[in-house]
């Protein structure tokens, strides 16, 4: 497998250009530009809705032929692995009552913009980040366990900068540790990150 750095460069580019497009929907709407919240959500809102149609049109092939390759036992393993990450990210929450920027930022999206905020965060977060942090980290990282602890690291350095990335390392470790077992089949470590994420805003909107 050659290296792929495109969805790492895609999601830089991807970044700015979210950023820029929020900024001027701010100001097209009136509301204040100053206004860095609003504008962070809105780019995160355009960044991963706008990234899933990318990497849905430039990896459809793959995702096809993953699909195709899924077995029963795949769909079992990541189902026990979704909710078992659940879990764990519950009873690490607990231990660690802190609420980093990311999870702030999320209830906030979520608050503010439910439906399209609940879409870009249970259904597409999940397909590009793991296009992001498990198949092109894997196609860097050339032995399994190398890549497992890179990619669950740099998953929760990414998510958090505080203690809250011991929790972000964990769920980083469970969806590459999944996604080597499943044969690298990418579907499996987003049906675990489609549970994990799903269940999270589920908890936002019961108010857990």
């Amino acid at each position: 497998m050659k290296k792929d750095f495109r969805p790492i460069c895609i999601y830089i580019i991807g970044s700015l250009i979210a950023t820029i497009i929020a900024t001027i929907l701010v100001r097209i709407l009136g509301f204040d530009i100053k206004d860095t919240e609003l504008i962070a959500i809105l780019g995160t809102i355009i960044l991963y809705i706008g990234l899933h149609i990318v990497f849905g049109i430039i990896y459809k092939k793959k995702i096809i032929e993953d699909v195709k390759r899924l077995n029963k036992k795949d769909v079992t393993l990541s189902i026990i692995f979704g909710l078992l990450t659940v879990a764990v990210n519950i009873l690490l929450s607990s231990v660690i009552p802190y609420e980093s920027d990311n999870q702030g930022q999320v209830v906030d999206l979520i608050m503010k913009y439910k439906i399209i905020g609940s879409i870009a965060i249970c259904i597409c977060a999940p397909v590009v980040e793991e296009f992001l942090f498990r198949y092109s980290l894997d196609t860097i990282f050339k032995n399994k366990w190398v890549f497992i602890i890179a990619s669950s690291l740099i998953f929760g350095i990414a998510h958090a900068l505080d203690i809250t990335a011991i929790i972000y390392i964990f769920i980083g470790f469970m969806l590459s540790y999944s996604y080597i077992k499943s044969n690298k089949n990418i579907v499996s470590p987003i049906i675990i990150h489609l549970i994990n994420n799903i269940i999270s805003v589920l908890s936002i909107f019961l108010g857990f």
